[in-house]
């Protein structure tokens, strides 16, 4: 899995990417929690715990919004 930054998103730059896992099991993917510095959105809402993506979700951090496409 890749995922591409937008050149110059401070919060995107300097703050920790969304971390997404595979479940080996299921194939299921999940977005993990960000922390306090670089908060993590799932659909608007603050991801604090993993949560499972669902295609064409869109995880946001600072000014940075991606589409989930697996």
């Amino acid at each position: 899995t890749r995922v591409t930054a937008p050149a110059g998103e401070q919060a995107v730059s300097e703050g920790r990417l969304p971390v997404i896992t595979q479940e080996p099991e299921t194939g299921k993917f999940h977005v993990l929690a960000g922390s306090s510095e670089a908060p993590i959105f799932l659909a608007g809402e603050e991801v604090t715990a993993p949560t499972e993506l669902r295609r064409g979700d869109r995880i946001r951090i600072g000014e940075a919004e991606f589409e989930f496409l697996a």
